[in-house]
């Protein structure tokens, strides 16, 4: 399920890309925004929203989190939004 929603995390900013050009010629500085928006969005607002027992966020899960989905998350999906439009 988690590869499920990050493909569809990265065929929106695909698709957005698409309509706005900045998210094209900025790509490195808003893909890794795009990856701290997605890990805050999933944390914040999904997570408490499912069955899931709540926990508390460390400051290690938090920095580990926000860097992780930016760099493997938001950036890949900024690179490939780049590639598909070029192509």
């Amino acid at each position: 399920m988690h590869f499920a929603i990050a493909l569809v995390v990265a065929t929106i900013y695909i698709l957005a890309s698409r309509r706005v050009a900045v998210l094209r010629t900025q790509w490195v500085l808003l893909g890794l925004l795009y990856g701290a928006a997605v890990w805050a969005v999933m944390n914040l607002v999904v997570l408490p929203l499912t069955a899931v027992a709540p926990s508390s966020i460390t400051t290690a899960a938090l920095v580990n989190g926000v860097i992780s989905h930016a760099l493997f998350v938001g950036l890949p999906s900024a690179f490939f939004a780049k590639k598909v439009a070029a192509s």
